[in-house]
């Protein structure tokens, strides 16, 4: 082992940050380009991992705006509908430059949307009435 090698090892383990629960999608749309930009070595979970743990937030929000969105308040929620797949769409950039299946992404995202709108509208009926 030469000189240094052991700060080098040290400084590659610390260059892997882990992005947890993350809810604003300004952040989100910063870490992705983060990714995106500083990620040189990646293999099927590395990204992977990190994008589909904001894929999984990405969902968890839009659980709740279809939760809340009724009636005139889609005006209001739109605006985050759309801004939240502005991030979706920057994930999908991330995904392809990857090597992750295109298909795969927006199938699952798709679903993903189909279902939480689905279980919001059932959750917005049983608290809303």
């Amino acid at each position: 082992m030469g000189w240094g090698d052991e700060y080098e090892n040290k400084q590659r383990q610390e260059e892997k940050i882990k992005y947890g629960r993350i809810f604003s999608f300004k952040t989100m749309s910063y870490a992705v380009n983060k990714i995106k930009d500083e990620t040189k070595e990646y293999d099927d979970k590395h990204p992977k991992d990190d994008l589909m743990a904001m894929w999984m937030n990405i969902m968890i929000v839009y659980l709740l705006l279809f939760t809340v969105t009724y009636s005139i308040l889609i005006v209001a929620t739109g605006v985050f509908f759309f801004f939240y797949f502005y991030v979706l769409v920057q994930m999908y950039g991330a995904w392809k430059q990857f090597g992750y299946s295109k298909a795969g992404y927006w199938a699952m995202t798709i679903a993903g949307i189909l279902i939480t709108g689905a279980v919001g509208t059932i959750l917005r009926g049983f608290i809303f009435g």
